[in-house]
């Protein structure tokens, strides 16, 4: 749970592009934001979507680890 928390959607211990070509995946398939599961990974609000709040929460991350 903690590396999702940090937009880490594959769980390698980093915060990487990787992990936003997952959340745009599933940001799709999740037909932007409508449905809702309980097991998006790249969900890291965990409020059981994949939206836009999910992608600053990588992009802060991200810049974090540079």
């Amino acid at each position: 749970p903690g590396a999702k928390l940090k937009g880490d959607s594959d769980c390698s211990g980093t915060t990487t592009l990787n992990d936003i070509f997952i959340w745009k995946r599933e940001l799709t398939l999740g037909e932007f934001g409508t449905i809702v599961k309980d097991n998006w990974i790249a969900d890291f609000d965990c409020n059981g979507k994949v939206t836009l709040n999910d992608a600053s929460i990588w992009r802060e991350n991200f810049v974090k680890s540079l």
